[in-house]
């Protein structure tokens, strides 16, 4: 039974369900007042100017939605979703 449990899981639809798209976090940030202060080599940085917080953002095309989450939650924004 765990052998399925961990196909069904891990298996690529599963993979796509946890996916979301960078340009949909970006959109998120820049609703919600975040700015893009630099970008690195691998990474955009955004900032929120009310709280002065920053944190970086891979250039990856997807990421786990729990990264996304994190990502507002680091910045002090409502969570995407």
């Amino acid at each position: 039974m765990p052998g399925r449990l961990r196909k069904v899981l891990c298996g690529p639809a599963a993979a796509k369900e946890l996916a979301m798209k960078r340009k949909d976090l970006i959109k998120h940030l820049t609703d919600n007042g975040c700015v893009l202060v630099r970008e690195g080599g691998k990474y955009s940085v955004f900032q929120n100017p009310v709280t002065q917080k920053e944190t970086p953002v891979t250039r990856h095309p997807e990421m786990e939605n729990y990264a996304a989450r994190k990502i507002c939650k680091q910045l002090g924004i409502p969570p995407v979703g």
